[in-house]
């Protein structure tokens, strides 16, 4: 995300890596799963290029930091599920990008106590089934919106007000 991220604002705007660098260091975005690895500009350990370049070192940065979904989290080293949980409840609107809607993280993350507000998410490859089932699994319409067939870019140009 943050790749796509810096690349798009520096084509849009002819910006240097360092220039978006610098204003995507002000978003939270969490990987509740975990990450390849950190990007050259990003601080972190564990840095690598976004690139098809697969070394050891690589594939060694990649496994340190990928966390499975079914794996216990109670001894107190995912602190990323509680930041998640405390942005949300913040939040006015929620997007969820390339969510998979999977019953264990939709507990994980209590989206059924949430408040109603503004949430949409992508439904790329999901049915109006499976999204209806995301929908009430979540507690209702007003907890969760995943769209049908929706991509990430097309959610952003859709519901997404940038101004």
């Amino acid at each position: 995300m943050e790749h796509f991220l810096c690349t798009t604002l520096q084509n849009r705007y002819g910006n240097t890596e360092a220039e978006c660098a610098a204003v995507l260091k002000r978003l939270t975005i969490i990987h509740l799963h975990g990450r390849l690895g950190y990007l050259p500009w990003e601080e972190g350990e564990g840095r690598r290029p976004y690139d098809g370049v697969i070394t050891r070192e690589a594939l060694d940065i990649c496994i340190k930091n990928i966390k499975v979904v079914h794996e216990d989290i109670k001894d107190g080293r995912d602190r990323d599920f509680e930041r998640a949980r405390e942005l949300m409840r913040q939040a006015e609107c929620i997007y969820y990008l390339g969510f998979g809607y999977g019953p264990v993280n939709m507990e994980r993350l209590k989206i059924s106590s949430l408040d109603e507000k503004i949430n949409y998410g992508t439904g790329f490859g999901l049915t109006q089934k499976e999204c209806s089932d995301a929908s009430r699994l979540a507690g209702g319409i007003g907890k969760l919106n995943p769209v049908p067939g929706m991509d990430c870019i097309q959610l952003l140009r859709e519901y997404v007000d940038f101004t």
